[in-house]
């Protein structure tokens, strides 16, 4: 249990260096624009955080959208939406460590293995503009369940 709040505690603190400027004005930046451009896609999710009705927008993401409207109440829609985001990073490390330490009892090969998967990436350029993608830290987590 300790090892795995290790691995949460360092995800966190990488993340948070990884998007220092977003840390720094979490209302006016959104993660991962400087390094893929303006996409339409997580403007309309914080519109929806918001709780803006979107035409032609049918669906909507429990474990996400849920998630991100709730915090949209105690926070702003744009740092609402950053936390989503920057808080899959963390929990898919910790998720990936619970996986690995059960597949090989190895606990250094599965905080390796954490930190693999958490910053992976196909994590990174998803989480700079699709929040609903970004929800990795499902897959470890279902094979746990297996």
């Amino acid at each position: 249990m300790v090892d795995a709040l290790l691995v949460f505690a360092a995800a966190t603190a990488v993340i948070l260096v990884a998007a220092w400027p977003v840390v720094l004005h979490p209302t006016e930046r959104i993660f991962g624009i400087e390094s893929v451009g303006r996409h339409h896609d997580p403007f309309t999710v914080i519109q929806q955080f918001a709780g803006a009705r979107l035409v032609g927008v049918p669906y909507l993401q429990p474990a996400t959208d849920w998630t991100g409207r709730l915090l949209a109440m105690a926070l702003p829609p744009i740092a609402a939406y950053n936390v989503v985001v920057l808080l899959t990073f963390p929990l898919a490390a910790w998720c990936a460590f619970a996986f690995a330490f059960e597949l090989t009892g190895s606990r250094a090969g599965a905080m390796v293995s954490a930190f693999v998967f958490a910053f992976a990436p196909v994590h990174m350029a998803h989480a700079a503009y699709h929040p609903h993608i970004a929800q990795v830290q499902w897959i470890p987590l279902y094979f746990l369940a297996l």
